[in-house]
């Protein structure tokens, strides 16, 4: 028996993952999965802001395997966000 190829995962860039990243929050109602906090994306500004903005959040990370997909992400706040890396970051990122 031969064995199957595994599947590369899905990995979004520029305009693709902007879109994405909209469709994650409007899924999510502009609130953060695990703590309900509100995390928008705010139309009309030109730079990310990650203190006031949303981030994808992947279930499965991409070093790992995980793909940019709707059901391996969630949307989340700043502060669950870097709660979430911070063991694969080593620390917390406000430390």
């Amino acid at each position: 028996m031969t064995p199957q190829p595994k599947e590369k995962p899905i990995r979004l860039r520029g305009k693709a993952y902007t879109e994405f990243r909209k469709d994650v929050c409007a899924r999510a109602m502009s609130r953060c999965d695990t703590c309900h906090l509100f995390a928008p994306i705010q139309d009309g500004e030109t730079e990310f802001n990650i203190y006031r903005h949303g981030h994808v959040s992947h279930i499965r990370h991409h070093s790992i395997g995980g793909g940019d997909t709707m059901d391996n992400v969630i949307w989340e706040c700043k502060r669950c966000h870097d709660k979430r890396n911070a063991p694969q970051w080593g620390r917390g990122r406000d430390e």
